[in-house]
């Protein structure tokens, strides 16, 4: 939550964003007990963090600079409602994840998020930080520094030709890394969650404005 906080601190004090133009949802406050309750519309619900990008976009102008971070936890999602061995969706989790809907997790695949950012002019430059896993493809499945695609893209022959999809093969988590003495030393602490089966995870998604697709 720290980098909640501090991102929109700089964004005012180093950027010149207007408060007003600044979107702050999170779930404490900074150095309080978690048991200080936040205003609802101020929690990143999987309806606020939705509705959050919506506003973004809808109010983005022709030169205007738009800026999405998120902090928090990832996770691979199985489509039960998609074809076998087709591969795997990222997700975020919001934090009304375990309150679900219709008896499933309630998530946020990046595909949603992709389709919401890729819908501001044409002209508008799109700044987007993910500090968590499995949110490497949320803009562009090339988006290595090398041009090169990412690893782990989901694979399948087209006409004789090798294509990737949108979709995920999946993750090897080691737990072994954590144990070496790099880890130890820094205190890193894995915060991975495994993968869920989920029901269709992309509905409800809010409606937004015509998006460039995806290739």
């Amino acid at each position: 939550v720290n980098d909640a906080f501090l991102i929109a601190d700089a964004l005012q004090k180093q950027h010149g964003f207007e408060l007003d133009n600044v979107c702050l949802l999170h779930d404490v406050y900074p150095g309080q007990k978690k048991t200080m309750k936040v205003d609802q519309t101020k929690m990143p619900t999987r309806k606020n963090i939705l509705a959050a990008l919506d506003w973004l976009v809808r109010s983005a102008k022709n030169g205007d600079v738009i800026f999405f971070s998120f902090s928090g936890y990832g996770l691979q999602v199985d489509d039960m409602n998609g074809y076998h061995d087709e591969g795997y969706d990222e997700a975020i989790l919001p934090t009304d994840f375990v309150d679900g809907r219709e008896g499933d997790y309630s998530v946020i695949v990046t595909d949603d998020i992709h389709d919401i950012l890729m819908s501001v002019p044409s002209s508008c430059t799109v700044v987007v930080l993910m500090d968590s896993d499995h949110a490497s493809s949320i803009l562009d499945v090339s988006g290595t520094l090398d041009g090169e695609l990412m690893n782990g893209l989901k694979y399948q022959n087209f006409c004789g030709l090798k294509v990737h999809t949108g979709k995920m093969t999946l993750a090897n988590h080691d737990r072994e890394v954590w144990q070496e003495e790099r880890a130890r030393a820094i205190k890193a602490r894995p915060r991975f969650q495994p993968m869920a089966e989920i029901d269709n995870p992309r509905k409800g998604r809010l409606p937004a404005r015509h998006a460039m697709s995806r290739v």
